[in-house]
């Protein structure tokens, strides 16, 4: 207890001690302490300040900007004003220093300011002795802009992602001379990891091509959180991506190459047809160990900012391209559906068109006698999926998925196979198995599968199931696509099966 008491008068003795406004923030933002020559500067004693947000008493930087900066982990200087009860703001140097919670970095735990005045700053102050809204700072997003456009391209005839980071990257080169940067993208088929389309510099250039999991690194928590991150703390054991290191080596791809980053996600503001809303990220490096200046953060989030609407926007017209062309397939098949009579043809015809029309890697009709199930027929060597193989439909297991009308997330095990027939909806999982009796269950190689019961009179007679190997999931559209296609293909079924009772009837008759 008298060690406690000890840190916690040496504590109030420090903060009265350091010059300037001292002010310590809790983790909203709101103000706990307020030292040092702060009421002398401002009129505002602890007590009409304490509880209230940082906005209160500093005008400048928002508490985002200020969390943001937190993330340094190291001491940063920037600009701010400090706003009194009498006369107009008070320029000031603000610094700021996170307080965690244990070494190494812990949670935050608070936030100390340090504001030393400056006294009138030509170029701070507008006529009025108000800063004009950060604008001197706004202005060098029009720089970044300016960049782009003397490139001689226009962003909205681009059509190739690739194409356009590759443009978008070399400005970024121009703009902050000494860094190196990435634009890493969520691939549509692989949305568990960001794609390295574009780099700069020799560290830059070595990762273009690279897949590395969102869920690991820095990179994927700037993402998950939409907002950016700044660090000086790139160590391998914190999870960085492994590459080859400038000199050549195997290791961390940031050990003795890279020492500071501000990483900037890009984000749709609503999902892509293909299911996407977290789209990427764009990492600024350096190699030199010292913070970004609020000046070079505000131009890479603007550049940044650029980056990804240009980006989403070439990704949502792809997005819509392939929705239409998938459409316009399954058109086609339903039409080549409605030309045969005979069921083998339907049922080739069928599962060919559909593999097609969503995207699918593996493909099966199954058969619906009673309840059991036969693979009719099959486009892949799946163990699963073999020609001519029997099984009771509730042998059939998917884990998680969709339904296709109502869409809610199922968890654990899952007879899909039954439950698509017994609704006569759509149902996607994530990966299918069958399991009969003691025997080790065959696992399918697909990770995502589709199953679309084909309804004719009052029945389901057979099960339309289309797969990826591929970790992208079914999406709505492709799901509409897939059930248009079954529509048809239920009639055709009719059809061949009338055709067909017509034919043996006929030859009843004539034997």
């Amino acid at each position: 207890m008298a060690r406690e008491s000890f840190a916690e008068t040496f504590a109030e003795a420090a903060l009265q001690a350091l010059p300037g406004v001292v002010v310590v923030l809790d983790q909203d933002g709101r103000i706990q302490r307020w030292a040092g020559t702060a009421e002398e500067l401002t009129g505002y004693t602890e007590d009409d300040v304490r509880g209230e947000p940082v906005r209160r008493v500093l005008a400048g930087p928002s508490w985002q900007e200020l969390q943001e900066l937190t993330a340094l982990q190291t001491p940063t200087e920037l600009v701010a004003r400090l706003k009194r009860r009498e006369g107009s703001p008070l320029p000031v140097a603000l610094s700021l220093a996170p307080v965690r919670d244990g070494p190494g970095g812990g949670p935050l735990e608070a936030t100390v300011l340090l504001l030393h005045p400056l006294g009138p700053w030509a170029g701070l102050e507008g006529e009025d002795g108000e800063q004009p809204h950060w604008e001197w700072q706004r202005a060098l997003g029009a720089t970044a802009r300016r960049l782009v456009a003397e490139a001689g391209h226009d962003l909205n005839a681009i059509d190739d992602t690739q194409q356009l980071a590759g443009l978008l990257i070399e400005q970024a080169r121009q703009l902050l001379p000494g860094t190196e940067v990435l634009i890493g993208m969520v691939p549509a088929e692989r949305q568990k990891g960001f794609l390295i389309l574009a780099g700069t510099g020799s560290w830059g250039r070595t990762m273009v091509g690279r897949e590395i999991p969102r869920t690991e690194y820095v990179a994927g928590r700037s993402l998950e959180q939409s907002r950016p991150i700044e660090t000086m703390r790139l160590q391998p054991d914190r999870g960085e991506p492994e590459g080859r290191n400038g000199s050549g080596h195997r290791g961390s791809a940031l050990r003795d190459v890279l020492n500071t980053v501000r990483l900037v996600p890009f984000r749709a503001p609503r999902p892509l047809p293909d299911g996407r809303q977290l789209l990427g990220v764009v990492g600024w490096y350096r190699r030199t160990d010292s913070p970004f200046s609020p000046h070079e953060r505000r131009l890479i989030d603007e550049f940044s900012s650029l980056v990804g609407a240009a980006i989403q926007r070439t990704e949502l017209r792809r997005c819509a391209a392939d929705a239409a062309s998938r459409l316009q397939v399954g058109v086609g098949v339903a039409i080549d559906l409605a030309s045969s009579l005979k069921r083998e043809d339907v049922t080739q015809r069928l599962i060919r068109g559909a593999v097609e029309a969503v995207g699918a890697e593996l493909g099966a009709v199954l058969e619906v006698d009673g309840q059991t199930a036969v693979v009719e027929q099959t486009t892949a060597d799946d163990p699963p999926l073999t020609l001519g193989l029997r099984f009771p439909l509730d042998a059939v297991r998917g884990v998680g998925g969709v339904d296709g009308e109502s869409p809610h997330t199922v968890e654990g095990d899952r007879r899909i196979l039954l439950d698509a027939i017994e609704r006569r909806q759509a149902v996607t999982a994530e990966g299918f198995q069958y399991v009969v009796g003691s025997d080790s269950p065959a696992v399918s190689r697909a990770k995502h599968v589709l199953l679309l019961p084909i309804v004719v009179g009052d029945g389901v007679t057979a099960v339309l199931m289309t797969g990826r190997a591929t970790d992208r999931p079914f999406y709505d559209h492709e799901v509409a696509t897939a059930r248009l296609i079954g529509n048809v293909a239920g009639l055709a079924m009719r059809n061949a099966r009338l055709f067909s009772d017509t034919v043996a009837a006929s030859r009843a008759k004539s034997d």
